[in-house]
């Protein structure tokens, strides 16, 4: 029988959170991301456009210049307001979008910096 008095607490999603904000970034493995779930909570109710309002410029502008698609910049603008710092934000935006191509749920999006490297590289 399990002691309840030795058991650890599960890790709470702001606890998670705080942890990969901590983590440095060369040290976020795929697997921490993939694993991060928000569940329905209020941000998933809330409406975009107030939801963008609580941004940052300068946040929206890293997500809007990130993502094409909504789909993409709604997830960031939610897990920025959890509070997953800009660039974490984006990978775990990118780990998500990656785990459902791999699922066959969405078609394969290229990075718009790879989009642009690959204007800029085309002969003239």
């Amino acid at each position: 029988m399990t002691n309840p008095q030795t058991m650890t607490p599960p890790e709470t999603l702001y606890d998670a959170i705080d942890r990969i904000n901590a983590t440095p970034m060369p040290a976020i493995r795929f697997a921490m991301l993939a694993k991060l779930k928000s569940g329905f909570d209020e941000l998933s109710r809330t409406g975009i456009d107030s939801l963008r309002e609580r941004l940052s410029i300068a946040d929206l502008n890293a997500i809007d210049d990130t993502f094409p698609e909504d789909q993409d910049r709604k997830s960031a603008v939610r897990w920025r307001l959890r509070g997953l710092d800009i660039d974490r934000t984006i990978r775990k935006v990118k780990t998500d979008a990656e785990i459902g191509r791999n699922a066959g749920n969405r078609p394969a999006q290229p990075d718009r910096d790879q989009a642009q490297r690959s204007e800029t590289n085309k002969p003239r």
